[in-house]
Order: structure tokens, then C-alpha cells, then sequence
């Protein structure tokens, strides 16, 4: 089920509204977009190939995996889809991202650490409007967080 294109606007003028602040201006804009962010080289093979896979659907495909294998492996509901954020900088960006000493890396592992990732940047109407588009209430690869499609559970 497809989210209606009056309840997304909706929703976008809400959290545009909330999010208007002079000291924070930028996140106004958060509201009409979503995000993906990639590690530069799997970037490249996402702008060559002209698609964005789920994590099942890049297999075979994606050329570098910082994912931490204990957390992706305790959950694969959502392994499926294509992730996308409200907004950047998530949690997951701050953990990762940057250029970082040996002892700075996530949980001390160099293989969860990404120098540089790229930030894709989706018009949010159009891909919450479209069919198969779902949503979760938080962080999937917590076993609390349900995931929903309908109007109902996007805004409950």
C-alpha cells in the first residue's frame, strides 16, 4: 500500500514547520527529502549501475561491506529493501564516518570504518508515495522495531 500524496505533503509542511529554526536552518529542508548514504566505491557502482539495491541485492555487487556483521546478522527483516533516513548525520554516519586514528574506530574495528561516504538525496514525496515503500518505527536491526506500510502506522 502506497502512502496518499495529500497525507505526505501533509506531513512534509508538519515537520518543515517543527523544524524551522534560525540557529538551524538546514534541517527545515530535511522534510521533502530522504537519504542514503554509501561508502564512495560502492557510490560509484550505485551512479554506474543507475540503481540502489537492498542489502540482499547487492551481494554480489557491493564492494565494500563496513557493516558490522554482529548487528546486520542479529536481524534481516529489512535486509530486503533499500534503506533510506529522514535525515543525514544519523547515528550510524557518526559511528562510521571520517578520517579517524587506528584507536578511533567503531568498537576498535577498522573494517566498520568508512573515510568517506556519499549521500544520496531522494525527493521524499516521491518515494513515500510509491508502492512497496514501508517504514519502521526506529533502528530495524533492533528486534522491538515493527515496520508498517500503511497511513495508519506511518502516522500513528
Amino acid at each position: 500500500m502506497a502512502l496518499s500524496e495529500s497525507l505526505v505533503a501533509e506531513h512534509i509542511a508538519c515537520w518543515e514547520a517543527r523544524l524551522a529554526n534560525p540557529l538551524y536552518g538546514h534541517r527545515g529542508k530535511w522534510p521533502a527529502r530522504l537519504f542514503h548514504h554509501a561508502l564512495i566505491e560502492n557510490a560509484v557502482s550505485i551512479l554506474k549501475s543507475g540503481c540502489l539495491l537492498s542489502r540482499s541485492g547487492s551481494n554480489n555487487i557491493r564492494v565494500l561491506d563496513i557493516a558490522d556483521q554482529e548487528i546486520v546478522s542479529g536481524r534481516d527483516r529489512a535486509h530486503d529493501f533499500a534503506r533510506f533516513y529522514f535525515r543525514p548525520r544519523t547515528p550510524t554516519q557518526f559511528h562510521v564516518e571520517g578520517i579517524r586514528k587506528a584507536g578511533d574506530f567503531y568498537r576498535g574495528d577498522n573494517r566498520t570504518h568508512a573515510p568517506v561516504l556519499v549521500m544520496f538525496v531522494f525527493d521524499a514525496k516521491a518515494v513515500l508515495t510509491r508502492y512497496g515503500t514501508r517504514f519502521s518505527n526506529s533502528n530495524m536491526q533492533l528486534l522491538s522495531t515493527t515496520d508498517g506500510d500503511t497511513e495508519g502506522f506511518f502516522l500513528p
